[in-house]
């Protein structure tokens, strides 16, 4: 269904004929009657009986009416947010590609049309700007799964699943073609001090596929790398990790997935409309820099995955 089919149905609605709602619309009236036969077709019932001197609603097209001229609204009001609105406001948690290349992905995806601002945020404090009208989009990630931790006013849409790697220092002893995730029981787990929902996703994921109880060391993002290099800790990390400063990702086949999703608030209509090309960049730029690493290239063929033409997994 498109919004010319709405405003087909609006305007023989209010105009009680296929010849005055034509002229309306700057349409042949084969071409409307076409149309709403379509729309009919979609609906699955009849909107309108055909009179000798016009056309009437029927009960399905009463209830259809309101709801029509209510979507054409929330579509100009997106119009005229996006128009008049300027730049668009992603928040992006920190990951293999930078803000710019996120940037350029949403320029590319929308023909230009769409121009946005993006910038890193931790999990928390980007929900919070989200709600609070700092950002207007989040691209985010969750480790339960992507439809729980629901928040309140702000929408959700799942983008994909991706899987649990281990990354450690390139010369560490469990860094060889044949281990499982048990052979790491012994050594340091390291876990981020937020968000605190990728702790505990490390630690159910050693519990339950490992079967240990892990050591965990808590800290932050910047601490990561030096401290797989220097400490030869282990850490559960994205498949996009690619080999670099000395540190490595195994992909163990872990059946651990972490979700990605994107949100906004319920009530903006202008974030409502750029949602699906930011959701569709984001995936795309995902499988780009996957194609880079050869552990996601092996991982997603073994796994038989392909990729539709936003990016997404079939």
């Amino acid at each position: 269904m498109e919004l010319r089919h709405l405003r087909y149905a609006v305007a023989l609605a209010e105009e009680g004929g296929f010849g005055r709602a034509a002229q309306r619309l700057h349409v042949s009236q084969p071409t409307l009657s076409v149309q709403i036969r379509k729309l009919e077709k979609l609906v699955g019932h009849d909107l309108f009986r055909r009179l000798p001197d016009g056309v009437r609603l029927t009960t399905a097209g009463e209830a259809f009416l309101p709801e029509a001229r209510a979507a054409l609204a929330a579509a100009e009001r997106a119009l005229t947010a996006a128009r008049e609105g300027g730049v668009v406001r992603v928040g992006c948690l920190r990951s293999a590609w930078t803000t710019w290349e996120l940037a350029d992905a949403i320029a590319e995806a929308s023909d230009g049309r769409v121009c946005s601002q993006v910038r890193t945020v931790a999990p928390e404090p980007g929900l919070i700007q989200l709600s609070a009208g700092q950002l207007d989009l989040l691209v985010g990630y969750d480790c339960r799964r992507s439809t729980d931790s629901a928040q309140p006013g702000v929408t959700r849409r799942p983008l994909f699943a991706e899987p649990a790697f281990v990354a450690l220092d390139a010369r560490h002893p469990l860094n060889r073609a044949t281990v499982t995730l048990a052979d790491f029981s012994a050594e340091v787990w390291l876990v981020l001090t937020d968000p605190a929902d990728l702790a505990d996703f490390v630690i159910r994921t050693c519990r339950r596929v490992g079967g240990f109880e892990p050591h965990v060391l808590a800290v932050s993002a910047d601490e990561v790398v030096p401290a797989l290099r220097d400490l030869k800790a282990v850490t559960l990390c994205s498949p996009l990790v690619r080999s670099r400063d000395g540190i490595t990702a195994l992909d163990l086949g872990l059946p651990t997935r972490r979700h990605l999703y994107l949100a906004w608030r319920h009530a903006d209509d202008r974030a409502h409309a750029v949602a699906p090309t930011v959701a569709a960049a984001t995936s795309a730029l995902y499988h780009s820099h996957g194609q880079r690493v050869p552990a996601y290239r092996h991982w997603v063929a073994r796994e038989g995955w392909t990729w539709s033409a936003v990016g997404e997994p079939d």
